[in-house]
């Protein structure tokens, strides 16, 4: 099993250029056997395999490179002596890194060796830090005749309505269409044409994330009260639903926004 440094690294303690660009976290990780979840995110995973193999809907191995899109329940895979990292990423910088659609990735997408993408995002996993946000320029620049204009004006619109909504909680997505000038609808259709979600079910998801940042200095009530659940029993429906686990045991995790969730069993 590949030996390499194990860490979780959020967006508050990404350097400030990298978190504006929409670099959300880095998290590598070594992992025995067993079976390891991966909670709803709203964002995209970027996941890069160092060493082992992981059966879920294919098989990955060492050097495959795997994206995950927007989901609203968790994934599962079997892992064999696994070593992996990650990238977390907002879904207007995937879209500018790969041309790809969040919706696209909603089933896991291992991208070709071959491909243009993989030789792109694989030197993020071994750059330093420092020199992500240049790498990430130089591909940008170089996609940028390619990208369809009129899909970057709604991906604008759809990043625009979640980092209004993200300001203002108490404001839902009809309000914020108007401020857009669009109807409802219309950022319905955008949401799904780009996210493959309804604003509705983005809302769910970001305040359940919302939720299990601040569970674990918090009691659960009152993080029920103040993340706008009815009551607790809401929230724990709504934690089984996007974690497989409830308030409580993402209370006592070590990383409670962790992208990886293992759990031993018997293989």
């Amino acid at each position: 099993m590949a030996t390499f440094d194990q860490q979780s690294i959020y967006i508050k303690d990404l350097p400030s250029s990298l978190a504006k660009m929409g670099f959300q976290f880095y998290q590598s990780k070594n992992i025995e056997d067993g079976l390891v979840t991966l909670p709803a995110f709203t964002g995209v995973r970027i996941n890069f395999i160092f060493d082992g193999k992981s059966v879920a809907s294919g098989v990955l191995k060492s050097g495959d490179l795997m994206i995950a899109g927007y989901t609203d329940s968790p994934l599962y895979g079997n892992v064999y002596n696994f070593s992996m990292a990650s990238i977390g990423i907002h879904f207007s910088l995937f879209y500018y890194l790969t041309g790809l659609f969040p919706r696209q990735c909603r089933i896991p997408y291992k991208v070709p060796e071959n491909s243009r993408i993989y030789s792109d995002l694989v030197p993020f996993f071994f750059l330093p830090r420092e020199n992500w946000d240049s790498h990430a320029l130089s591909i940008i620049k170089k996609n940028q005749l390619v990208l369809n204009k009129v899909v970057i004006k709604q991906m604008e619109r759809v990043s625009l309505a979640t980092q209004l909504y993200g300001y203002n909680q108490m404001k839902g997505f009809q309000d914020i269409s108007n401020e857009l000038g669009i109807s409802y609808r219309q950022l319905q259709r955008d949401f799904h044409a780009f996210l493959g979600m309804t604003p509705s079910q983005y809302e769910r998801l970001l305040r359940y994330q919302v939720a299990a940042l601040n569970i674990k200095n918090t009691s659960i009530i009152e993080v029920a009260l103040s993340s706008g659940y009815y009551d607790q029993a809401h929230m724990i429906r709504e934690f089984k639903k996007f974690s497989d686990k409830t308030p409580r045991q993402i209370a006592e995790l070590n990383d409670i926004t962790v992208p990886f969730v293992d759990r031993k069993i018997d293989l």
